[in-house]
């Protein structure tokens, strides 16, 4: 097979509905790839399945690096080979019988662990052979993809992770945080694919989870801050709630249909012009809830005009900075201005509490290997939310 002639089915858009979990998974070409000559395939992949027997929801994601020019098959290839190893793992496992993943039990999440790198393993195999088969054979590298993986049986979330993609989970007591660190380098384009190697992998566990979304960077980077706000007051994590809502609430609803529903405004949203002008990325998202836990948890504290307000008033204030070391050659250090009374006000009495990160199997990453485009929508993420 001629990969450079021949494109994978990587635009997806899937809905799965039961007791136990709620979910849905898009995929769509980004702006910029639709708009280059030729246009770019799209890079992104996504898969999702649902184990019934097992009680087990699976899902995968990645982004093909953007330098890379048949990363769209490195993703496609990445994220079925890693949940085809899953399923059967997690088969074997549970022997045809319902599975919880909370067991506590130091050889249980041995076992996990295992099938876990197991999973990235067999991506990372299938993405060789694929290019060791191709007619001509192609370099690995040409193939770079990031991938992350989730695996939830509506309450406890084990999850793998090689990129700057993510997750961004909602807890029960109403705290919505990053399950994943990102893993980039200095540099805004910069990452670790997962043909980086064992060592720049990372797993973890979140042991109760109400709902979830996964990202793409494309998606990602328009609703979560990668660092604290120049105020220094990073509000709700750094996480843009708003985004997110819709799907939470809405997975939620147990009535007939409702994954579809959610899915379809979801996808209006995302092939906006609004959106499509500001994140020109390819994008994908997976949504994820368990009902019957949404239905208890509480529910995150989030003011979207106290988001853009903190978010303009950073920007406005770097403006001001950048403007006056321009002018005075830095000579003179300038004070920050203070934030509106009325937002300071209205923030939270108490400072909402750090994120709390995975600790990785793996120590960090040595080097990179890997470098991604950078797309328009990175420079301002708070501006979709003015709405």
């Amino acid at each position: 097979m001629d990969l450079s002639q021949e494109f994978p089915q990587n635009e997806a858009r899937i809905a799965v509905q039961n007791p136990t979990v709620s979910a849905f998974g898009v995929t769509l070409q980004g702006a910029s790839h639709k708009r280059s000559t030729p246009p770019a395939p799209c890079q992104d992949a996504h898969a999702m399945r649902w184990m019934e027997d097992e009680g087990i929801f699976l899902a995968a994601i990645a982004d093909g690096v953007g330098s890379c020019k048949l990363s769209h098959w490195g993703a496609y290839t990445a994220v079925n080979a890693a949940l085809e190893s899953v399923q059967e793992a997690i088969g074997d496992l549970a022997g045809g019988k319902h599975l919880r993943l909370d067991a506590e039990s130091g050889e249980f999440r041995k076992q996990m662990k295992e099938i876990m790198v197991s999973a990235f393993r067999a991506a990372q195999d299938a993405v060789e052979r694929l290019a060791d088969e191709a007619e001509p054979p192609q370099l690995v590298f040409a193939l770079q993809s990031t991938l992350t993986l989730a695996i939830y049986d509506g309450q406890c979330l084990y999850h793998g992770h090689a990129g700057d993609d993510g997750i961004v989970a909602q807890l029960p007591d109403g705290t919505v945080e990053m399950a994943t660190r990102r893993m980039k380098g200095e540099e805004a384009s910069s990452v670790f694919p997962l043909q980086s190697g064992e060592k720049t992998w990372s797993f973890g566990l979140v042991p109760k989870v109400a709902g979830f979304v996964m990202a793409t960077d494309g998606v990602l980077d328009a609703f979560v801050q990668s660092h604290p706000d120049y105020y220094g007051i990073n509000y709700s994590n750094g996480i843009c709630y708003a985004f997110m809502e819709d799907a939470m609430k809405q997975l939620a609803d147990k009535s007939a249909g409702a994954a579809e529903a959610v899915m379809q405004q979801y996808l209006r949203l995302m092939q906006s012009e609004e959106y499509t002008q500001r994140v020109t990325d390819d994008l994908t998202l997976v949504a994820a809830v368990s009902p019957a836990l949404m239905a208890k948890s509480k529910q995150p504290d989030f003011s979207l005009e106290i988001w853009n307000t903190i978010a303009q008033e950073s920007i406005n204030a770097k403006r001001r900075a950048l403007n006056h070391r321009a002018a005075q050659k830095a000579s003179q250090p300038v004070q920050k201005p203070a934030l509106p009374a009325e937002t300071l006000a209205a923030l939270p009495q108490e400072e909402p509490a750090a994120p709390r990160e995975a600790a990785p199997f793996f120590p960090e990453a040595p080097r990179m290997m890997g470098r991604k485009k950078r797309s328009s929508d990175k420079e301002s993420p708070w501006w979709f939310w003015r709405w």
